[in-house]
């Protein structure tokens, strides 16, 4: 069963029990242009003919799975709870809120200033007016997140703290102009207004309850578990996406509740893709790419020695019995012998993808995907024409020093948390 279009909706809770269906549901809302389905599979176990009988016996109703696989477009706030799943669960992600910073201390109001130290990432400022006898306007001229050239204008009609609506990058040399102004103070502060979630690899693998509806027909599987998943990442045009993998575990019940939409779940605004400003760098220097994708294996094993005559619940625990295995490729113009001596010589490097969704003088919104270690992979590149020489590169990722430390998502967003 899979479905996909409008008011397509689901919901996740990773389960504190394993097997046992989640009390609450955080809504996701797909809205989608990829599908969501799962399947069932049942393996009926044959009994035994007894010597002499001439009719075959019933088969008895053995292991059931309910395997699927859930896709959806890739954006960077919205990704959040994709992200937590992909990485482990509840231990995973440390949140930390961005200080307020001093971009330029308190001084005498004149006509024209410039800041001290620019703010580290694109945020809203706040500008102090202390002591005026007369108030009037200012204002600042600098860029966004994106480079676009921004202004806003505030008014004063008393002493008072006010806090642009647009989010600067930076603040032009002289950028900001005063008028009307008596006597006073001015200060700028930077209001990051921003958090940072750090979503790191660990061990368990956690099991999940799905809600999907598509027409008011809500669906309800628990028991589930992500066994692998891919992040493809075209660099230019087109759509990132993540897909995820399930298979049941411990006990793998479905259900059909009611008949009416659920009323949790909720469609999200639009946001830019992030790949649109997606930077991709080897060793700390930018390379241009066509395409990225990540590959997860989690390397789950069926366990079935437990399947019992009637088990329609049916175990299997499926269990991690090797390493989980992180890879990938990128397409890259064939142009520079640093990392093609890397690829030759099987010499270690690191990578990262840096992508920025924001609309133009909006909020910073972030995603970084760092893997310190990389080994590259594959054979070289084929010359099939006089256009452009092309190579797709396969790479394995290793952590440091056992740290499990693999793979990193680093999002910065305007929201407290992270889903």
């Amino acid at each position: 069963m899979s479905y996909n279009g409008h008011r397509s909706q689901v919901g996740f809770q990773i389960e504190a029990v394993p097997g046992v269906k989640a009390a609450t549901l955080k809504p996701y809302s797909l809205d989608i242009k990829m599908p969501i389905g799962f399947r069932i599979e049942r393996d009926m176990i044959d009994r035994e003919v007894v010597r002499g009988a001439g009719s075959r016996m019933k088969k008895l109703p053995g292991l059931i799975k309910v395997p699927g696989s859930l896709n959806a477009e890739l954006y960077t706030r919205q990704s959040g709870w994709w992200y937590w799943l992909l990485m482990g669960g509840a231990t995973s992600v440390a949140t930390t809120q961005a200080a307020d910073a001093t971009l330029q201390s308190a001084i005498a109001i004149t006509p024209t200033r410039s800041i001290t130290t620019q703010p580290t990432v694109a945020n809203k400022l706040k500008l102090d007016v202390i002591g005026a006898t007369a108030w009037g306007k200012i204002t600042i001229t600098g860029t966004d997140g994106l480079g676009n050239n921004i202004t806003e204008a505030l008014t004063w009609t008393a002493n008072a703290i006010k806090t642009t609506s647009k989010w600067f990058k930076t603040v032009n040399a002289g950028g900001i102009i005063t008028s009307g102004f008596t006597g006073g103070t001015l200060a700028v502060i930077g209001n990051a207004g921003t958090y940072t979630h750090v979503f790191t690899l660990t061990k368990p693998i956690p099991t999940i309850t799905v809600e999907e509806s598509k027409g008011g027909m809500p669906w309800t599987y628990w028991g589930n578990a992500f066994t692998s998943s891919e992040i493809k990442i075209p660099a230019v045009e087109g759509v990132a996406e993540i897909s995820c993998n399930t298979i049941g575990r411990n006990g793998e019940p479905k259900s059909i509740i009611g008949g009416t939409e659920p009323a949790l779940l909720s469609a999200m605004a639009d946001e830019v893709f992030m790949n649109w400003n997606m930077q991709f760098k080897i060793d700390g220097a930018v390379v241009k790419v066509q395409s990225i994708n990540i590959n997860f294996d989690k390397q789950l094993k069926d366990n079935t020695s437990e399947i019992g005559d009637y088990c329609q619940e049916a175990l299997p625990r499926h269990v991690s019995d090797n390493n989980r295995q992180i890879s990938g490729t990128f397409n890259c113009a064939f142009e520079n012998a640093n990392y093609y001596n890397k690829f030759i010589n099987r010499t270690p490097a690191s990578l990262s993808l840096l992508g920025i969704n924001q609309a133009p003088a909006g909020p910073y919104e972030s995603v970084l995907f760092e893997l310190p270690e990389v080994v590259f992979e594959g054979t070289d590149p084929e010359v099939g024409d006089m256009g452009e020489l092309r190579i797709d590169v396969p790479f394995s990722a290793f952590s440091t020093l056992g740290a499990d430390d693999e793979f990193k998502i680093t999002m910065v967003t305007t929201l407290a948390n992270f889903s």
